[in-house]
């Protein structure tokens, strides 16, 4: 990779998925690839300057597309059944890439605590903040990430914690 700018965009783009072009259809594996890249955003937001390059990049739209894809009525639901196929288990996969992209955005916002304590970005808690409600926003800092995810993808007038 020539910059390190560079390798923030690919990044990116595995965690969107962009680098499949629209004539190659259901490519095998892709599920897999996006889990480790947004596993990987939680290590790389342990340093600032990385933060602030993921943050440049456009990661931010990615996690939040990737958290509102989780589908509460498959919370019981084992992603490592080794018996069915990637494609079979699409939702599921959708589901642990949601609770995987709360994760690293509350790790890109430092606002987690314990082993995902990550420096503190208060200009990115701000924002998120506008973007997900304050009552969302404040869920970040939580490990588990299911009740965040169940309150962003329900209907509900008004989130409340």
């Amino acid at each position: 990779l020539g910059t390190t700018s560079r390798l923030f965009q690919n990044w990116r783009r595995c965690v969107d998925l962009s680098f499949l072009t629209s004539g190659e259809g259901y490519v095998e594996g892709h599920n897999m690839l996006k889990k480790y890249a947004l596993e990987g955003l939680g290590s790389m937001s342990k340093s600032s300057d990385f933060q602030n390059l993921l943050i440049g990049n456009g990661i931010i739209w990615p996690l939040v597309r990737c958290m509102t894809g989780y589908d509460p009525t498959l919370e019981n639901i084992s992603t490592n059944d080794d018996d069915q196929s990637d494609a079979e288990m699409s939702q599921a996969a959708s589901n642990t890439h949601a609770k995987l992209a709360s994760r690293a955005l509350g790790m890109l916002c430092g606002v987690m605590r314990d082993n995902f304590k990550t420096p503190p970005n208060p200009l990115l808690v701000e924002a998120i903040k506008n973007v997900l409600t304050q009552p969302i926003a404040r869920m970040l800092r939580y490990n588990r990430s299911v009740e965040l995810l169940r309150t962003l993808n329900t209907n509900i007038e008004k989130p409340t914690r």
